[in-house]
């Protein structure tokens, strides 16, 4: 095992003293020692109400929120943005997509795609897109589309907006992967060979897209959903070179519910999540040249 350690100091803020910082040590095939700083947005007045399961996604310096629900059971439909210039905006109260949960989202260009989730008043299951652009949303129509969903997964790669497995209430799950472009529409995607290689279905796992147009499967809850289990296993996939397991298991130990992104560097980052004993707080990352 190799020990990387690299120091970061957040240069943005000249009042920041030495002792505010904290020192946080991850053990995965590498070491990561760094020093790094949480900032707390003080978020008064005009902002959205407290929710769990929305989705959010970053494009052009704003932070989207859009949908999930409470503890009362209210599902959400309103879609905010926040920059540090200007703090929240509330982009649309409720024009757009119905009211919401465990859907999946992604931002890109000046766009920000919502797919699928769940409602409880009335009980509804999407499979509808929509795209919020030019202050406006527009509900995406065409077929073959994915079937209506929640718990799935979506990440922007290139100009692809992917949507990878979920939940349909059968308890066999889904592993299905497709993806959307605004030129040629929805398309599925099977890639080379003979699909033997491929995820389980699975919902509420970690995803992200690499810059090379790359997407990445973390984890989840596995079906069968009538005897759940969690993975830990980490896949690879381009129309090129279809899905490749990255990491059968040696890194986090098994999830789902984490967050997950890659960074513009190739590391790919996961946070949290829960499982059967635990809700989780470790940090993880894995960049393919670590192993």
């Amino acid at each position: 095992m190799s020990t990387n350690t690299t120091t970061a100091a957040n240069a943005g803020s000249s009042s920041t003293s030495s002792s505010s910082m904290r020192s946080m040590t991850t053990t995965t095939s590498t070491t990561l020692t760094a020093l790094v700083e949480w900032f707390q947005i003080n978020g008064s007045g005009f902002v959205p109400s407290a929710r769990y399961s929305h989705v959010s996604s970053t494009d052009a310096g704003r932070f989207w929120v859009f949908g999930g629900t409470d503890h009362l059971g209210v599902d959400k439909s309103d879609l905010w943005h926040y920059t540090l210039e200007v703090g929240w905006t509330l982009a649309d109260a409720a024009s757009g997509p119905a009211a919401r949960w465990m859907h999946s989202a992604a931002a890109a260009d000046g766009r920000f795609w919502v797919f699928g989730g769940y409602a409880r008043s009335p009980a509804s299951l999407f499979g509808d897109l929509w795209c919020f652009e030019n202050e406006a949303w527009s509900k995406i129509e065409g077929t073959p589309s994915p079937s209506a969903r929640f718990g799935h997964v979506s990440a922007m790669a290139l100009t692809r907006f992917w949507v990878f497995g979920g939940n349909d209430f059968r308890i066999s799950g889904l592993n299905d992967l497709w993806y959307f472009t605004p030129e040629v529409g929805w398309a599925q995607a099977f890639g080379p060979g003979d699909g033997s290689v491929w995820p389980s279905a699975r919902q509420v796992a970690g995803v992200g897209a690499d810059r090379d147009g790359g997407l990445w499967i973390f984890g989840g809850e596995n079906a069968p959903f009538n005897q759940p289990f969690m993975s830990n296993d980490l896949w690879h996939f381009t129309l090129q070179a279809g899905w490749r397991l990255l990491d059968a298991g040696s890194g986090p130990s098994v999830r789902g519910g984490c967050s997950s992104a890659m960074d513009a560097s190739g590391k790919f980052w996961v946070f949290g999540g829960f499982d059967y004993a635990t809700i989780l707080n470790d940090l993880w990352f894995f960049k393919e040249e670590c192993r």
